[in-house]
């Protein structure tokens, strides 16, 4: 039986671990991590995004959000750590899903987040990319693009961070806009770093209510990825609200004890959502000693 849906109330109860107790998982430092970081403005609210990776393991950093998340490919399990307030949560999104794909509310949230975090609504891998862009009738997507996007490219040329980047240009035919500039050669550590982000992105938005990357991002990138060149930088909206993507560095870097682990004197809180399905306690369960349910906009949650 199906528990109701109920998305954006969803509570945290912060639990607290007997004196000297540790996060149950500790995982080895990886001997390097790739560090990709991107600088996202969106609706005036300027922060920056970095995936660091190594094989198995990721972990999003979001300062100016004071929030990493710990993320496991193989199981997708996810841990938050919130800094402001020195806890953390976990789930494990394929439980959420199932318990809550079928029902109504959960497909209206999708709708709500938009068409490109729908599943269904995925674009198809490219089955005719071409090389890298060369002419201004070069289309990024040809007829397995989905998008509503029809992209070009021009004689345009710039440097961002170092990178020669080529100018290319996506439009609907309702006049929507997205400027891209993008190397023309594929990226790897940056294609990884967006493939994550997207995965992740859907299950941030619906259960902790973060989206990571605006999901316009992810179309303007699967359809670019099809002509062989990996976004630098996307901007769109309109002259005077735009919102940008920019990738700021890849870097390669030694790994460190605690890139993939809790840090050990973070509390564990509980994620109560969707009304409390799979494995986290409901509302008026929590154990003696544990601090009142508390909103995302509450003090305990946003205090400096």
């Amino acid at each position: 039986m199906k528990l109701p849906f109920v998305l954006l109330s969803f509570l945290l109860s912060a639990g607290c671990l007997p004196a000297g107790a540790e996060p149950e998982a500790r995982v080895a430092a990886p001997a390097f991590v790739d560090v990709v970081t991107f600088k996202v403005i969106n609706g005036g609210d300027k922060q920056q995004i970095s995936v660091v990776s190594a094989p198995g393991l990721v972990r999003v950093d979001s300062p100016d959000d004071r929030l990493s998340v710990l993320y496991d490919p193989g199981t997708e399990h996810y841990t938050g750590l919130e800094h402001s307030n020195y806890t953390y949560w976990e789930f494990t999104w394929p439980e959420v899903r199932d318990s809550v794909q079928n029902t109504a509310r959960y497909a209206t949230r999708l709708r709500d987040l938009g068409p490109e975090l729908m599943e269904e609504n995925a674009i198809s891998p490219s089955t005719n990319a071409d090389a890298a862009p060369a002419s201004t009738t070069d289309s990024a997507g040809g007829d397995s693009d989905n998008s509503g996007y029809v992209w070009h490219t021009d004689i345009a040329r710039k440097t961002i961070d170092d990178i020669a980047c080529v100018h290319w240009i996506g439009e609907t035919v309702a006049g929507e806009k997205i400027d891209a500039w993008c190397s023309p050669r594929t990226i790897p550590e940056v294609e990884q770093a967006l493939a994550t982000l997207k995965e992740m992105n859907e299950p941030m938005a619906l259960v902790p209510v973060r989206t990571l990357l605006p999901p316009l991002v992810f179309v303007a990138w699967q359809s670019l990825q099809k002509a062989g060149v990996t976004p630098v930088q996307l901007t769109w909206g309109s002259d005077t609200e735009f919102n940008q993507m920019t990738l700021v560095s890849v870097k390669h870097r030694e790994g460190k004890v605690g890139d993939f682990q809790v840090p050990k004197l973070y509390v564990k809180t509980t994620l109560v959502t969707m009304d409390g399905i799979g494995n986290q306690r409901a509302q008026g369960t929590h154990r003696a000693g544990q601090q009142d349910l508390v909103t995302p906009t509450s003090p305990l949650l946003n205090k400096p």
